[in-house]
C-alpha cells in the first residue's frame, strides 16, 4: 500500500521535504499545499534584491514548475487548510476535503503586529512573503523618509537595502541595543556602526507608547515624549509560529509545535517541521524553536530519511546568516549556556572577526563577521565536540586548521 504523504506549507521545509522524500526513491503520492499564487520561491533574496534593485522581479522558485510533474508531486497553490481531523485523517480546503496517511505540518511563521495604540489607523507595511516585498517595493521614493519599527534581523536587511536605494531612514528599537535577543555586543555594536556610517538613524531605548498621523506623516510617540516622524512605516517586531491548525488538531503546543527527535508531534501520524515547531536539541539539551532557512532545510532532509527507514540520524547544528551591505554575518550553535567568550580579530577596528562562545571548555558556538573561513572551520570544531585551547583561539597567528 502507497501511503499519502500531505505537506501543509510550500515553502522551504515543505519543498525541500518532497524533493527529499522523490531523491530517496519514496513511491507514495505526495501533495503539497500552499497559499500564495507564486511557485514556492527563495524567501532570503525578499529583505534584499527585491528591495535593491530599482525594477521588481518575480522571486526566484524553489524548484521549476516541471519539477512537481516530474516527481509526481502534487501542487496545490493559493489554497488554505482550515482544519484537520486527526481521527478520520482529513485536512479541509477551499471547501473541499483531502485524505492523508501522514501529515506535515510545515506552515512557517507570521510576522507580529504590536499591540500598539493608533497602529492599526495607518497604513504600516510588514515583511515575510513576495506579495509583501512587492508593496513595498511600490513604495520606495527617494523624497521619502522610511521609519523601521524593530531592530532585528529582517529590520536591519531592510534599512540596508533602502539606504542602497538612497532612502532616508530610522530605525526604531525598544531594547538597549539592536539584535538584543540573538547577537553578542560586540557583533550587534559592529553592525550599529555599519548602519550608522551608511546613513540609518538608529534610536535604542524607545518604546512607543502611541502613532498618530497628519495629511503626510507617520509620527511614533515615545514612552519618553520622542517623535519619530517619517512618511512610512514597516515593522519588524518579529514572529510568531502558525499553531492554528495544529491547536484545533489537539496537537501539544510548547512555544510552537513540539516534536519529538523524528518532529513527530504528539500524534502519531503527523509532523511538524521549520519555523512553526519547537524540538528537544540533544546537543544543547534544551528544547529549540529556530527561525531560520538553514533549520528548514535540515529538519526535512531529517524527516525526508525518518519516513524512508533510516536509523542513524544525528541532529543537524543550527546555523544562521544575515547579508547588510557588504557585511556577512553568519552564526554557528547556541550561545547562551557559554561561560565564556573569545573574540579573535587582528585588531580593535577589524572588519573581519569571530567570536567564540565556550562552556567548560568546550566550543559551543561562534559568530563570525566577514570572516567565512573561520564560521566554516568553526562549525567543525563545534560539532567534533573535541578539547580545544582557548588560547590558540584568540591567537591570530594560530591556523585554527590545525585544530581539526
Amino acid at each position: 500500500m502507497k501511503h499519502h504523504t500531505l505537506i501543509i506549507g510550500a515553502g522551504h521545509s515543505g519543498v525541500t521535504l518532497a524533493a527529499s522524500l522523490r531523491t530517496k526513491n519514496w513511491k507514495g503520492p505526495i501533495t503539497l499545499i500552499g497559499d500564495e499564487n507564486h511557485l514556492p520561491y527563495q524567501r532570503p533574496p525578499l529583505s534584499k534584491k527585491a528591495l535593491q534593485n530599482v525594477q521588481f522581479t518575480e522571486p526566484t522558485p524553489l524548484r521549476p514548475e516541471k519539477f512537481y510533474q516530474k516527481n509526481q508531486t502534487q501542487l496545490i497553490q493559493n489554497s488554505r487548510v482550515t482544519s484537520i481531523d486527526p481521527q478520520n485523517h482529513t485536512v479541509q480546503y477551499n471547501k473541499q476535503t483531502i485524505r492523508y496517511d501522514r501529515l506535515i505540518l510545515a506552515t512557517g511563521s507570521n510576522p507580529i503586529t504590536p499591540a500598539i495604540p493608533g497602529l492599526p489607523n495607518v497604513k504600516s507595511y510588514q515583511l515575510r512573503t513576495a506579495d509583501d516585498a512587492n508593496r513595498l517595493h511600490n513604495i520606495i521614493n527617494p523624497s521619502k523618509h522610511m521609519l523601521i519599527l524593530g531592530g532585528g534581523f529582517i529590520g536591519l536587511e531592510v534599512a540596508a537595502s533602502l539606504r542602497q536605494r538612497g532612502i532616508e531612514v530610522s530605525l526604531i528599537e525598544r531594547e538597549p541595543r539592536i539584535l538584543n535577543r540573538v547577537a553578542v555586543p560586540v557583533v550587534a555594536d559592529f553592525l550599529k556602526k555599519t548602519h550608522l556610517d551608511n546613513g540609518v538613524r538608529i534610536h535604542c531605548n524607545a518604546t512607543i507608547d502611541y502613532i498618530s498621523k497628519t495629511s503626510d506623516q507617520i509620527i511614533l510617540h515615545s514612552t519618553t515624549d520622542q517623535a519619530y516622524n517619517g512618511h512610512e512605516l514597516i515593522v519588524g517586531a518579529g514572529s510568531i509560529p502558525n499553531i492554528e491548525l495544529a491547536e484545533q488538531a489537539g496537537l501539544q503546543i510548547n512555544n510552537g509545535i513540539q516534536v519529538d527527535e523524528h518532529n513527530q508531534t504528539s500524534h502519531p501520524d503527523i509532523y511538524a517541521i521549520g519555523d512553526c515547531c519547537n524540538q528537544f536539541n540533544k546537543r544543547y539539551q534544551t528544547d529549540l524553536r529556530l527561525e531560520s532557512i538553514q533549520n528548514a532545510l535540515d529538519q526535512a532532509k531529517m524527516l525526508a530519511a525518518h519516513l524512508c527507514g533510516e536509523t542513524t540520524l544525528q541532529q543537524a547544528l543550527p546555523w544562521f546568516w544575515s547579508d547588510q551591505y557588504n557585511t556577512k554575518l553568519q552564526i554557528a550553535g547556541i550561545r547562551e549556556q557559554a561561560d565564556t567568550q573569545i573574540i579573535r580579530s587582528n585588531s580593535p577596528h577589524a572588519t573581519a572577526f569571530s567570536v567564540w562562545h565556550f562552556k567548560q571548555g568546550k566550543l559551543e558556538a561562534m559568530d563570525a563577521i566577514n570572516s567565512p573561513q573561520e564560521f566554516n572551520i568553526g562549525k567543525k570544531l563545534i560539532q567534533s565536540e573535541v578539547a580545544l585551547p582557548i588560547e590558540s583561539i584568540a591567537d591570530t597567528t594560530v591556523d585554527l586548521k590545525s585544530l581539526l
